[in-house]
């Protein structure tokens, strides 16, 4: 070794006395987690293959796959969890159609009290689904206080009972959690819109391209990450809906709003038989992950959508952005 060389230093290493702090600092919240999220999750796996119930609830026995069983023989409710579906697919295609040219708008420049604005489409999302059903209820009620009817009545037109028509209850019901998420969506995609270096933007002018190609070529496959966490968290929030359903319609008319999570409740945690309802439960567990859990590798998504740019509107010219060029 050279006089000039230094001598390597050993690593010392970690043990446990040096992680104790951070590990007591994360045991509070992973005791409540493992108390209110894991445990809970477990016994209703557990109580899906006995017969808990209202009947059995210290003396529920084991019986297999039974409850698993009846729940296919008798008839699993599709139509309810094709409502489900149908609610989650359209609160989530509305959310965006909405969002994304709310975002656009709120994060121009030129847009004063632009803070103020984004406040304000935000301030519903913090109110609770089941405080913005009642007020929905109070807005679209057919009584004499019910202030949209009224309007409609003294415009000369007839009432409409949003919530107590089988054929757009649901609609209804979609719109109120339209209006309460465009704006959480909105400020979502105003951080990501805000992230997009503008020399982007500036190479696009540059080589000729407009304001609409701008937008399709850049903006939109730049809003991939804030798109792809809207997508996911409305689809998996729409497929466990219930608050809302309660505070509005109740499930009703006639079912025609029922939800799988409302269905659990009425005809198994209601009806009680508890190991049914865990049956179900869990069933309804598999097809969230089915639905939700696959998702696809954001750079090869961009990549085929970058290329399906140039086809159908290509520019003479090609500038690249993130690694892609477009």
């Amino acid at each position: 070794m050279s006089k000039k060389e230094k001598p390597i230093r050993s690593v010392r290493k970690i043990g446990w006395k040096d992680t104790l702090t951070y590990e007591m600092m994360i045991a509070p919240s992973l005791i409540l987690f493992l108390l209110f999220t894991i445990y809970p999750f477990l016994t209703t796996i557990y109580y899906s293959f006995t017969n808990y119930s209202n009947n059995h609830l210290f003396d529920y026995k084991f019986i297999g796959l039974e409850n698993y069983i009846k729940l296919f023989t008798e008839g699993v409710p599709f139509e309810v969890i094709g409502r489900s579906f149908q609610y989650a697919f359209l609160m989530t295609g509305f959310q965006l159609l909405f969002s994304v040219p709310l975002a656009i708008v709120l994060s121009n420049r030129k847009v004063k009290g632009k803070g103020a604005l984004r406040t304000l489409f935000y301030f519903p999302a913090v109110i609770s689904s089941l405080i913005i059903g009642y007020i929905f209820s109070f807005l679209f009620s057919t009584s004499f206080y019910g202030p949209i009817n009224n309007f409609l009545q003294s415009i000369g037109l007839e009432k409409i009972n949003f919530f107590g028509d089988p054929d757009i209850a649901m609609y209804s019901v979609v719109f109120t959690q339209v209006w309460q998420w465009t704006g959480w969506a909105a400020v979502i995609i105003i951080a990501n819109i805000t992230s997009i270096p503008q020399t982007y933007y500036e190479a696009a002018t540059i080589d000729g391209a407009s304001p609409m190609q701008q937008f399709w070529r850049i903006t939109v496959p730049q809003l991939y990450p804030s798109i792809s966490f809207i997508v996911l968290s409305s689809l998996t929030g729409g497929l466990k809906v219930y608050d809302i359903i309660v505070s509005t319609t109740g499930g009703g008319p006639g079912e025609s709003t029922l939800t799988i999570m409302g269905y659990i409740m009425n005809y198994g945690i209601g009806a009680g038989a508890l190991g049914r309802g865990s049956a179900f439960s869990v069933v309804f567990f598999i097809i969230l992950v089915v639905s939700t859990g696959r998702r696809r590798n954001p750079t090869q998504l961009r990549k085929k959508y970058v290329h399906l740019c140039r086809k159908r509107l290509g520019l003479q010219q090609s500038y690249g952005y993130g690694g892609l060029q477009v």
